[in-house]
This record gives C-alpha cells, sequence and structure tokens, in this order.
C-alpha cells in the first residue's frame, strides 16, 4: 500500500499562548492500495526572530506533540530536537497510528507545540517567527516494507509565542452550574 499526505489548515493555529498547547501544522494521510502504519513523523522547526530574541527552541516550547484526528499519540521535549549548525531544529517523533485505506478513512494528523509558561518579553509577538516544516512521515503495509513519503511544503511559517498578558484573545466565561447551592 501506499499514502499521500497533503496540507490542511483546519484546526491551525499560528499564535501559541503561554502554557498552552496549540496544533501549529496539520495534514491529512490518505492511504491506498491497503491499510498503512504511520510509524515516524519527522518535523523541523526554523527560527526568524529579531536580533535581541532566543534562537532556541526550548525558549518557546515545553513539548511538541503529533496529534491524530484529535488525540494526542506522541510527544517529544524540545531538548530532544537535533539542532544543525545553521540553527535549525529537527526531531523524528514515533508514532503508531492506523491509517485505513479510502479517501473517506484519512487522518488528520497535527503538529502541536505547547508554549513555556514564562515566555521571556524579547522572545514574544509576531515578530519572533519559527516556521515549522513536515520534513518526512515513515510507515509500512502490510507486507512489512518500511516506506517513507517526503511530500514537500507542508509547512506553517508564522508561528509564534505570546505571553497571556499581551494577548487579545483571553476571555473569562462565568454561569451558574446546576450544582450551585440555594440560599435559605
Amino acid at each position: 500500500g501506499t499514502m499521500s499526505v497533503s496540507q490542511t489548515t483546519y484546526d491551525v493555529e499560528d499564535q501559541d499562548l503561554a502554557g498552552e498547547p496549540d496544533r501549529v501544522l496539520g495534514f491529512d494521510v490518505e492511504a491506498s492500495g491497503s491499510d498503512v502504519r504511520v510509524t515516524n513523523v519527522r518535523v523541523r522547526f526554523t527560527a526568524a526572530v529579531d536580533s535581541g530574541a532566543s534562537d532556541r527552541l526550548a525558549d518557546y516550547a515545553s513539548e511538541i506533540s503529533i496529534w491524530a484526528d484529535g488525540q494526542k499519540i506522541a510527544s517529544m521535549a524540545p531538548s530532544s530536537f537535533v539542532r544543525d549548525s545553521s540553527g535549525v531544529y529537527s526531531a523524528s517523533i514515533p508514532v503508531a497510528q492506523i491509517v485505513r485505506m479510502g479517501s473517506s478513512n484519512d487522518v488528520k494528523f497535527h503538529v502541536g507545540m505547547t508554549a513555556v509558561t514564562s515566555v521571556d518579553s524579547d522572545n514574544d509577538g509576531s515578530t519572533n517567527d519559527w516556521s515549522v516544516n513536515l520534513v518526512q512521515t515513515r510507515y509500512s503495509d502490510p507486507t512489512g516494507a518500511t516506506l517513507f513519503d517526503t511530500t514537500s511544503g507542508v509547512t506553517n511559517s508564522g508561528v509564534y509565542v505570546d505571553r497571556l498578558s499581551t494577548s487579545s484573545d483571553v476571555k473569562l466565561r462565568m454561569g451558574e452550574g446546576s450544582g450551585n447551592p440555594k440560599a435559605g
């Protein structure tokens, strides 16, 4: 069997709030010929930050995760990523996800990023972007063959971290719950 990979923007966020997990890259996987098992997702993070900001992934993220159809299936600490000589971080994150054959059975994968709870003021905001790229997806077919998909162009080049104190998206919702005690 084979699989195809295509980018999706469904449920993908650019802004990652401090301490919050957000899905920063999305891709659909569809199997043809037979079911396949996705066994590994290789991702790359590249900094495009201001001169005073850090270019260390661990200064922005406490966890990188892989999600399949809304369920977290794997995670890795940024400290486990390999940084190359040009400052690009990459890692192969092991997963175990079956994708059933047929176009109606595609699986929506997401790369998640949990922002650190304490973001330095030099590192927050949309001028300190990270590009997130899907580099490779490893999978196996029913014969046991290990195959690779290297679909290019699955990327989000505008990911950034914001402190809650600078976000305009913070909302408080209150309501009377059914379990509240009655006076008297």
